[in-house]
């Protein structure tokens, strides 16, 4: 691919120079998009490469090739690069890769993506102690350029807007005008599903009324396919930004799918 494609070859060697300029003694990457830019940057600065997988294992290839379980790789005490494709909050990292990193006693001393989407990704990894380096930054600047250009529409001109300025707002909005959307994705099964999961153990407990009591949790858990449990269900918040009052039972999902009726 490097060899097929001028524009990819010429990303890598981008990336290869920032990459070249921190002080890491290996490269990670994590399942699956990171790797078609981390294992090349490896490949040309000449260092090992650690695989990491979502289920948190890990598989290392020193910078000869050799593969071997991480466990064996002698990482305690170094550092890497993380590279990733982009960042937009860096759950990854926080869920996956600095974990799976720091169980092997090495640490993520920087990260180099190619796009950071600008949504507080960058502040978390600073905080956490791998500081973002990226080639582009997302800015409103961009769709209100294309918008001149008449790449996109007024309305999704408007939908972006929305969404960089404050995307829970925007997820509400959605939610609420696309009630069924959720359960529809777990319908689905496979990455759609897990993302919609994702959402509903993040997201939608801080926008389910806390009115409609364990019952309401528990209607909205079932009817988006999650698993439900009392204790998930004490966990929604005590305050909510929507109004009115919910019947429950029956009536329940009739009047409020989700939990979500204003």
């Amino acid at each position: 691919q490097l060899a097929a494609c001028p524009i990819y070859r010429q990303l890598i060697d981008l990336m290869t120079e920032a990459a070249r300029k921190m002080d890491v003694d290996f490269v990670s990457g994590g399942e699956r998009r990171d790797f078609f830019f981390s294992m090349p940057v490896a490949r040309k600065l000449g260092l090992g490469h650690l695989s990491i997988f979502k289920d948190l294992s890990s598989v290392y290839t020193d910078a000869n090739g050799v593969s071997m379980p991480a466990e064996q790789a002698s990482l305690s005490g170094k550092r890497s690069v993380h590279i990733a494709d982009l960042v937009t909050v860096a759950s990854s990292y926080i869920r996956a890769w600095i974990p799976a990193v720091e169980a092997l006693g090495a640490k993520i001393a920087c990260s180099l993506a190619v796009v950071d989407r600008d949504q507080g990704g960058s502040q978390i990894l600073a905080d956490a102690g791998c500081p973002l380096t990226t080639l582009v930054v997302i800015k409103p600047e961009l769709f209100e350029t294309a918008h001149k250009m008449g790449r996109i529409t007024d309305k999704q001109l408007a939908l972006v807007l929305h969404f960089i300025d404050d995307p829970d707002a925007f997820m509400r909005s959605f939610l609420l005008a696309h009630p069924d959307f959720l359960a529809d994705e777990i319908a689905k099964g496979g990455k759609s599903a897990q993302r919609a999961q994702l959402c509903i153990d993040s997201f939608f407990r801080s926008i389910c009324r806390p009115a409609c009591g364990i019952s309401s949790a528990r209607t909205a858990a079932m009817r988006a396919g999650s698993r439900f449990t009392p204790s998930r269900a004490r966990s929604f918040p005590t305050a909510s930004p929507f109004q009115g009052t919910c019947a429950g039972g029956e009536s329940h999902r009739q009047h409020s799918r989700f939990c979500l009726k204003p």
